[in-house]
């Protein structure tokens, strides 16, 4: 009879590039390269998700980290989004210059019939931009969290 703190479970050694020592792992997780790569990378070990797995003949698994940059940095995501083009839904930009017509008092009937094909085409973009946005919403809620592995700093 096992105590609660016992398994039964078969575990594999693990080693991370020569860093760590061993860590033991549920044979079910160590089996799956993307299970293993995403439960060290859960614990703390961010690089293990682009690592390679070497499976050893001893039955041992070993990550090896791959060059190159794990994910970007938060100076490289500010200068991307400081460097991106300016953009205005369009639903919104026809409301600013409806809002704007009508300050000045220009805003007659007749000036709307003659606007209704820009209407149109504002509210149809308007509607796929919206759709797009709640798509992207939706997919990054989906997304398990990740905890960091140092804390934010300079943002």
């Amino acid at each position: 009879m096992t105590t609660p703190n016992e398994s039964t479970e078969p575990t594999i050694s693990v080693f991370y590039d020569g860093d760590r020592s061993a860590i033991q792992l549920p044979a079910a997780i160590a089996n799956n390269d993307e299970a293993l790569k995403s439960t060290l990378s859960a614990y703390g070990i961010a690089s293990a998700r682009t690592a390679k797995v070497q499976r050893n003949e001893d039955g041992t698994i070993t990550l090896i980290k791959q060059a190159g940059q794990n994910g970007a940095s938060l100076a490289a995501i500010r200068q991307i989004l400081e460097e991106a083009p300016a953009h205005q839904n369009p639903a919104i930009a026809l409301y600013l210059q409806l809002r704007y017509q009508n300050w000045q008092n220009a805003l007659t009937p007749e000036c709307l019939l003659m606007m209704q094909e820009n209407i149109r085409q504002a509210m149809h973009e308007g509607e796929i931009e919206q759709r797009t946005i709640q798509t992207a919403l939706s997919q990054l809620d989906r997304r398990t969290p990740l905890p960091l592995s140092r804390p934010f700093s300079g943002f």
